[in-house]
């Protein structure tokens, strides 16, 4: 909003002692704005946000400048330099500009109230100072937003003892003054459904993701599921209480097959994409010993490096048919998919390490997460013992993979890795290293993705 002020000598004389400054000027005109910037801005409820007065007085110099503001306390607070919204009255508070301090170095006023809704600067220049001949931020005001609205105004007051203007040699030289605006938005959070994990003939473990809290403090998580796609009817209880972007996950059990599985986020409900999983038939079963949630992600630097995990089944004879691992994302400027294998080893290496090869397959993954490897064609059964499920990367960082550790306690001792083809095998003993095996005919899970 643009005005225009017409200001009276008799606004500022008690200003006359204080400056010290000299006789009227005549060249002084009243074309010197004051301005709120940015004039309009968007944020979100909560946020911290600043707002600046601006005085141009690049064609009409000035030595006193002062700026009275008043906001709505029920929408938008003054904060300190914490961020700690101020609960009252407060002394300077308001941060002066760089030609404020160096020009305007006499504090008139420095005062804001978050009772009533008032920001007061007012600096003037000094005895045998030099008046200011500039574009300049003569302050800045740093606010929370407390509350959503469509808009809600910063208006510099005209009128009164607390008028606003710009002064030259006690004469107002004021031309446009502009207010501003701020519109406080509720952004919700946003949650994103994973891959069920864990799946077994009649449980499964529900994993998902609090990606962002939006304009909350918190948000309650938990996830919808049902055996109907769209039409969700029950809920995990406990809702999980999350202050910060994190994984959350909840064990289900007493199930048949046909379930599917949607994160919702209370507050404000938000959902995550609706994510289909099928529970296992008789005799079929995934080994796995990480626990779903990569910290971690890498490369192996070398090609013909290897992971392995090494697997020991709870009963025999068991088929190898599914070779699954996770690859993750990172910010690497090479991040497009490269070929690899899975690989089959006996554990009848050095110190049961990987030693006899028992078959190997390529691939090249298409998404990053889980990326699930056929490897029924080996025709591997294992009668006793263990075996080992390796990664073999084909070619050299950057253009390779990705992998995922779990770094969460406890470690299982199965992970080991083999730096590159002349370096031996070695125990990876802080980590569990995110490679899976499905054993006989398994019914892997759909998946279908719909963002939020």
């Amino acid at each position: 909003m643009k005005r225009k002020i017409i200001s009276t000598i008799a606004c500022i004389s008690v200003l006359v002692l204080m400056l010290g400054g000299l006789p009227g000027i005549a060249q002084a005109q009243p074309i010197v704005d004051i301005s709120i910037e940015p004039p309009a801005q968007t944020v979100d409820v909560n946020e911290i946000f600043e707002v600046e007065i601006w005085v141009d007085a690049s064609i009409q110099e000035v030595d006193t400048v002062q700026a009275y503001v008043n906001f709505d306390p029920t929408c938008i607070l003054v904060v300190d330099e914490n961020d700690n919204v101020i609960p009252g009255p407060a002394p300077n508070v308001i941060i002066p500009g760089p030609i404020t301090t160096t020009h305007l170095t006499t504090r008139l006023e420095n005062h804001v109230d978050n009772i009533i809704g008032n920001a007061d600067i007012a600096y003037g220049m000094p005895p045998g100072g030099t008046p200011v001949n500039a574009d300049f931020l003569f302050g800045t005001v740093r606010f929370k937003a407390m509350a959503e609205t469509t808009g809600t105004a910063l208006v510099f007051n005209l009128f009164g003892l607390r008028e606003t203007m710009a002064i030259r040699s006690f004469t107002p030289v004021t031309g446009f003054i502009f207010d501003g605006m701020v519109t406080i938005e509720i952004t919700p959070p946003t949650v994103v459904t994973h891959a069920a994990t864990d799946l077994t003939q009649t449980s499964a473990t529900l994993r998902g993701t609090l990606d962002s809290l939006g304009s909350y403090d918190s948000a309650d998580v938990s996830f919808m599921w049902g055996t109907e796609s769209g039409a969700l009817d029950q809920e995990t209880d406990p809702p999980v209480n999350l202050d910060t972007e994190a994984d959350f996950s909840y064990p289900l059990n007493g199930l048949s097959s046909g379930t599917t599985s949607k994160a919702v986020a209370d507050g404000v409900t938000v959902y995550g994409g609706e994510e289909a999983f099928t529970t296992l038939t008789s005799s079929y079963y995934e080994i796995a010993y990480d626990d779903g949630s990569g910290e971690d992600i890498g490369y192996l630097y070398k090609a013909e490096a290897q992971l392995a995990v090494l697997f020991t089944p709870p009963s025999y004879p068991v088929t190898l048919t599914t070779a699954r691992i996770h690859l993750g994302l990172t910010n690497q400027p090479d991040n497009d998919h490269e070929q690899f294998e899975m690989r089959v080893y006996k554990n009848d290496g050095p110190d049961g390490a990987p030693g006899t090869l028992l078959g190997s397959v390529p691939t090249t993954a298409t998404t990053w997460g889980w990326w699930d490897v056929d490897i029924s064609g080996l025709g591997i059964t294992i009668d006793s013992g263990s075996f080992y499920v390796a990664y073999f990367q084909l070619t050299a960082q950057p253009d390779c993979e990705a992998t995922s550790a779990d770094k969460t306690q406890p470690y299982a001792g199965r992970s080991w890795r083999k730096y590159g083809p002349t370096n031996a095998w070695e125990q990876d003993s802080y980590v569990n290293r995110m490679i899976r095996c499905v054993v006989k005919q398994v019914l892997l899970p759909t998946v279908t993705m719909k963002l939020p």
